[in-house]
């Protein structure tokens, strides 16, 4: 029998640009970005939906939210693996 494999893709949460002189890949999260996020990992984890890896940008929202889905797993950080090249 074949196993499937299933791919979710996330969008970080919301980012602030309330840091005029903060480059784009150094934007954080709002404090909705991280209720949100701490929200959708909740979602997933409930449906028992726990990926065998988290590919994020190094943008600092991206792995903040790469973060909170890992601590929501309960996953060993080992487990997010940073990709330059999904940045853009």
């Amino acid at each position: 029998m074949q196993e499937y494999k299933e791919l979710y893709i996330v969008r970080h949460g919301k980012s602030t640009q309330d840091y005029g002189n903060v480059s784009d890949i150094d934007r954080p999260l709002k404090e909705r970005g991280v209720n949100d996020g701490y929200a959708m990992a909740k979602r997933l984890l409930s449906k028992n939906k726990i990926p065998e890896l988290i590919l994020t940008s190094p943008a600092v929202r991206a792995l903040h939210s790469a973060t909170i889905f890992a601590r929501t797993f309960n996953s060993p950080f080992e487990k997010i693996v940073l990709n330059k090249d999904i940045y853009l």
